[in-house]
């Protein structure tokens, strides 16, 4: 049964370090929409792909089954989590009127920022498990 775990935990974290990667695109995307002024664009990407985001969350049965163990991990983790749950509210957390400098901010200097430290944990774990052929 524990082998059929790991295999499971495996494709998810195979998966899941995918889904990190393509994030750094979006990031680039929504940064761009932003400096060209299309604010409605780059709030609406943002907000929708952090979306698809929530359900990695610290309680996650499989991220706890694959991270639990480190209390540092969780704890990054929890801090990006945070960060998705600030984008989805984009539009709600900046005012019409403001300008991208706000966004900007937050975008990089919040989001991108935890996403990078969980995502360089999240290829750590999976070298690791690659390493021992698990």
């Amino acid at each position: 049964m524990s082998g059929k775990v790991t295999a499971a935990q495996s494709r998810f974290l195979e998966s899941y370090v995918e889904l990190l990667g393509e994030l750094e695109d979006v990031y680039a995307y929504v940064s761009e929409c932003y400096i060209k002024g299309d604010v409605d664009i780059g709030d609406r990407l943002l907000r929708d792909v952090m979306k698809g985001m929530l359900p990695y969350h610290p309680e996650n049965m499989t991220v706890v089954s694959i991270f639990g163990d480190d209390a540092e991990a969780m704890q990054v983790l929890g801090k990006f989590h945070g960060a998705v749950l600030q984008a989805v509210e984009v539009e709600q957390r900046f005012a019409d009127g403001e300008g991208t400098g706000e966004r900007m901010r937050f975008l990089h200097e919040v989001l991108v920022r935890r996403y990078q430290s969980w995502r360089v944990i999240v290829e750590k774990k999976k070298s690791e498990w690659e390493s021992s052929g698990e």
